[in-house]
């Protein structure tokens, strides 16, 4: 009994050593093509201010290539409704100044103003695998830049997922969501990312996310590395059995 504890415990951790491995030569040979390469580093704070209402807020700093030369910074804030344990609704605002070109020595930053709502859908499949469906609208207004007018657009998207517990403090994702946009007139194909990611909790209240993403853009493709920390706080007291 006591060998079969410490094989599973072995096994545990080189689970997690093999996934950051992977997901270490994953990004080696995707760094190579520099022009197409992003990483995404985020913290989301979400504090429930009970069962049913969410406030759930992120920033995120988002560069070309393993560097510190930033392509694109994000805030993102919203409220969500949990109207029981399978759906759940978003709204929210947010604010992205990205650089107008992935040329590191353009300087120049174009702001985006956004309002999106989504709905959540999540089913359980069995006792450790979880099914997603998620539909987000996204109404995006563009500022102008030195190269391109002021334009609006509507975004749709679509995303599939399945979350897979690993153990009691590991899960593994993996996503596709697809997107179209309407603008100037014509609803066309946006892009389409896959995504494979694992979640970790690393304490009571927060959890920490790494991975991959490729992208699927009308006339290229692009690769991302993504990091996230999550905290959770709480505006309602436990009930620790006191009145």
């Amino acid at each position: 009994m006591v060998l079969c504890g410490l094989f599973e415990i072995y096994s545990i951790k080189m689970k997690k050593i093999l996934f950051f491995i992977v997901l270490f030569f994953v990004a080696k040979n995707i760094a190579a093509q520099d022009n197409a390469f992003f990483t995404w580093d985020a913290f989301q704070l979400v504090a429930k201010v009970n069962a049913k209402w969410h406030w759930i807020s992120d920033i995120s700093y988002r560069t070309i290539g393993i560097s510190s030369s930033a392509n694109q910074y994000t805030f993102r804030t919203a409220v969500k409704r949990v109207v029981n344990e399978k759906w759940s609704t978003t709204a929210g605002v947010a604010l992205f100044r990205s650089r107008t070109s992935i040329d590191k020595h353009n300087h120049e930053f174009g702001d985006e103003y956004r309002l999106w709502q989504e709905v959540l859908l999540e089913n359980k499949l069995n006792k450790s695998l979880v099914i997603s469906n998620r539909f987000r609208t996204e109404e995006r207004f563009f500022a102008a830049t030195a190269t391109k007018n002021s334009y609006n657009a509507l975004r749709l998207r679509y995303r599939l997922a399945f979350i897979q517990d690993i153990t009691k403090k590991v899960k593994f994702q993996i996503a596709d969501e697809y997107m179209r946009q309407l603008s100037k007139g014509d609803f066309l194909f946006q892009q389409n990312r896959v995504a494979a990611t694992g979640i970790f909790t690393t304490g009571k209240k927060t959890q920490l996310t790494a991975g991959y993403m490729w992208s699927k853009l009308p006339t290229t493709s692009q690769h991302y590395i993504l990091l996230v920390l999550q905290k959770t706080i709480s505006f309602k007291k436990e009930n620790n059995g006191q009145k």
